[in-house]
């Protein structure tokens, strides 16, 4: 697993239960998109609504630093 994998994993591993199913759902989504076109449209639709940056704790929730 490269370190990208690995950090992604990580932060679901510190999901809840819950989270955790709601994110495999989301990934499960994604890959039953048929085409490239859809699977693109569905990726800048969670660009545009979705902000991973900092957060107020000063680290990142996914990989801890």
């Amino acid at each position: 697993m490269n370190r990208n994998a690995e950090q992604v994993f990580k932060g679901f591993l510190n999901l809840t239960d819950e989270e955790k199913s709601l994110l495999v759902d989301l990934i499960n989504n994604y890959y039953r998109e048929e085409t490239f076109i859809k699977r693109k449209q569905m990726q800048e639709s969670y660009n545009k609504r979705v902000d991973l940056g900092p957060i107020s704790s000063n680290h990142c929730a996914c990989c801890g630093r």
